[in-house]
């Protein structure tokens, strides 16, 4: 019905999704990309990458705090009020946002921003391209060090171009997000016309005894095994 065809589409938006973040061949290629305005630089090279701070002595306020999971809390204090990429360095370290508002970062998550001549939103959608699992140096608990994300090498077109794929990125994703809420959302005003429509089916007609049903279990059920316990104290979930 209308729910599988809605899981189907989920499947099939995250598939696009995934594809968007794939990285073009080059960007894991071992040779340089054929046009020669196009450069090979670490990321150590083309960002700054700043450790996380601990948060525990700032009051409440307005500023998200991240960690490797995502939003922790809001402080009164941010620590960079730049567009930046927080990758996590334990834990779901493929969990990476994109962060334009002033925020605060802890201990276990990098904050990453674009230096002069790079775009930091093409720089997340590289980032976002990498299986960071596979750089892991921990052992129990996925990690990652400065040392090993410095090292990543990116190729990096002009910053024009940067901007351009940028924003081919962002309207493919506007894109997909747009079909997929509508898809939820004609997919819950169905179900809402079902319960209506039940809802008008089950309303009692000239003629409709009402009973409880209870006594009219007992009635279905007098002529074998009825229910031992009491529908009465059936707790409904």
């Amino acid at each position: 019905g209308r729910q599988a065809e809605l899981q189907l589409r989920r499947k099939q938006y995250e598939y696009y999704r995934t594809q968007l973040h794939a990285p073009p061949y080059y960007w894991n290629s071992a040779t340089k990309p054929d046009d020669a305005q196009w450069e090979w630089k670490t990321l150590g090279e083309s960002c700054e990458i700043r450790n996380g701070k601990d948060y525990k002595h700032l009051n409440d306020g307005k500023y998200p705090v991240y960690g490797s999971g995502g939003i922790m809390t809001y402080k009164d204090q941010y620590v960079y009020n730049k567009p930046s990429v927080l990758l996590p360095r334990k834990g779901s370290i493929n969990k990476i946002h994109y962060v334009e508002e002033p925020f605060w970062n802890v201990d276990t998550a990098f904050g990453i921003s674009a230096k002069e001549g790079y775009d930091s939103k093409f720089i997340y959608y590289f980032i976002t391209s990498i299986d960071w699992l596979k750089k892991n140096t921990g052992t129990t608990l996925p990690s990652l060090t400065q040392q090993v994300v410095k090292s990543v090498e990116m190729p990096v077109p002009p910053l024009d171009e940067q901007q351009r794929i940028v924003e081919r990125l962002d309207s493919a994703f506007e894109n997909i997000d747009k079909l997929k809420a509508n898809a939820e959302k004609q997919l819950a005003e169905a179900r809402t016309l079902f319960q209506k429509s039940l809802a008008k089916a089950m309303e009692p007609k000239e003629g409709w005894d009402v009973d409880n049903i209870e006594h009219v279990s007992k009635e279905m059920f007098s002529g074998g095994d009825a229910p031992k316990k009491s529908l009465s104290n059936v707790k409904s979930d």
